[in-house]
């Protein structure tokens, strides 16, 4: 198992999608929105350990399982499927 390290919001969503470990580390620029949408991220996924620290051992991390609420990624997946057929007018399955 392969784990991702990432400053990026799109590549701990993607961490997320394909069930792989990930840490992810606030840049030095500090850019505020960029932050809050990894804080929104994280609170989703309910697990707080996925933020690094600039000098943790991530010998400590490599090859850990992956520990997200599946329940609210679900949740908001179908929300989302249900919010698109609803605007598109969609109604059988996709």
């Amino acid at each position: 198992m392969s784990n991702l390290f990432t400053d990026s919001f799109h590549g701990s969503v993607f961490a997320t999608i394909f069930d792989k470990p990930f840490r992810v580390f606030e840049r030095n620029d500090n850019v505020p929105d960029m932050w809050s949408r990894l804080e929104n991220l994280i609170k989703i996924i309910g697990n707080n350990s996925v933020i690094g620290q600039i000098d943790e051992n991530l010998d400590n991390i490599i090859g850990e399982k992956v520990k997200y609420n599946k329940e609210n990624i679900d949740m908001l997946k179908d929300k989302s499927i249900k919010y698109l057929k609803q605007s598109l007018n969609f109604e059988t399955e996709l």
